[in-house]
């Protein structure tokens, strides 16, 4: 007998979710599918995460952080390209502002 499948396979994605420049690990920060609810995985202590995932080849990877106005820090969203299986990726979050632009002029 010969089993095929045509869909993509079911693996994961890992990595950590970091502070870019310090490199400082950011726990509890949303990984997941660029576009998609679901799986989500939430960074641990150390940023880590694995996200359960069914897609072949190449996908966009994002991570992210809910905004809290008593933080004393929050971070953009960002996203990287990773393949299935991969254990080694690495998602740095930029630090937003702490000050307002007084400038800026929405479009």
């Amino acid at each position: 007998w010969i089993v095929c499948c045509g869909g993509p396979a079911w693996g994961a994605v890992a990595g950590r979710v970091v502070a870019a420049g310090s490199r400082a690990p950011i726990a509890g920060a949303r990984v997941r599918l660029q576009a998609q609810d679901d799986p989500l995985a939430l960074s641990d202590a150390d940023g880590r995460f694995t996200l359960p995932v069914e897609f072949g080849g190449t996908a966009v990877i994002t991570a992210g952080v809910a905004y809290d106005c008593a933080a004393a820090v929050n971070y953009t969203t960002n996203g990287v390209f990773a393949r299935n299986g991969a254990s080694d990726v690495l998602i740095e979050l930029e630090p937003m502002p702490e000050e307002d632009n007084d400038a800026y002029v929405p479009i």
